[in-house]
C-alpha cells in the first residue's frame, strides 16, 4: 500500500478496493440485486445484444443464444432450453456467419481508428478530403490483398465479402 490518499490512487486500484464494499452491500440491503447480478454473464449477454440486431445483424445474438443452449443443463437451469441447438449443418452455416460478423466489427474498430472517424463514419469538414483519400487507398490495399489471396485458397474471403463487410461507402 502506499500513503497516497485514495483521490491520488489510480482508479483501477479505488475500483479493487470499493468492489468488495459494494458487494457486501448489494447482498446485505438488496439481495435480489445481489442475485441478478451474481448471474453467470453468459445469461446476460443476449440482453445486451438483442437491441443490435438490426445494426449488427443477428449472428452476435444467435451465438449467444446457442451459448446458452449449449450450456443449459451446466448452468443449472431445469427444464429444456426453448432455442433448440442447430444442426451441424445449420452450426456450420452460423460459424461462417459469426465469422463474418465478428471481422467486419473488427474491420470497422481498426478503420475508425485509423481514419479517426465517429463510428458512423462522420468526419470533421476540414479533415474531410484528407480522410476520403485515406480511406480510399486502405480499401484498396486490402482489396489487392484479397484479390492476390484468391489465387492462392479459395476459402478465403473475395473482393464481393470485403466490399459486403466493408462499414463506410465505397465509390
Amino acid at each position: 500500500m502506499t500513503d497516497a490518499s485514495p483521490e491520488e490512487q489510480p482508479a483501477e486500484i479505488q475500483a479493487a478496493l470499493c468492489r468488495p464494499a459494494f458487494d457486501a452491500c448489494l447482498q446485505g440491503l438488496i439481495p435480489r440485486l445481489y442475485a441478478a447480478r451474481a448471474l453467470d454473464d453468459d445469461l446476460l449477454r443476449p440482453f445486451r445484444y438483442c437491441h443490435r440486431t438490426w445494426r449488427d445483424g443477428a449472428a452476435a445474438f444467435r451465438h449467444e443464444l446457442i451459448e446458452i443452449s449449449s450450456r443449459w443443463k451446466e448452468q443449472g437451469l431445469t427444464g429444456f432450453c426453448p432455442y433448440a441447438l442447430p444442426t451441424s449443418i445449420e452450426l456450420l452455416e452460423h460459424q461462417k456467419n459469426f465469422q463474418s460478423f465478428f471481422t467486419a466489427k473488427q474491420l470497422k474498430e481498426r478503420l475508425i481508428n485509423l481514419l479517426d472517424t465517429t463510428p458512423d463514419g462522420w468526419v470533421p469538414t476540414d479533415s474531410w478530403e484528407a480522410t476520403e483519400v485515406a480511406h480510399r487507398e486502405a480499401f484498396d490495399e486490402l482489396a489487392q490483398t484479397v484479390r492476390s489471396a484468391e489465387c492462392i485458397d479459395t476459402q478465403s474471403m473475395n473482393e464481393e465479402d470485403l466490399r459486403r463487410i466493408w462499414p463506410f461507402d465505397v465509390r
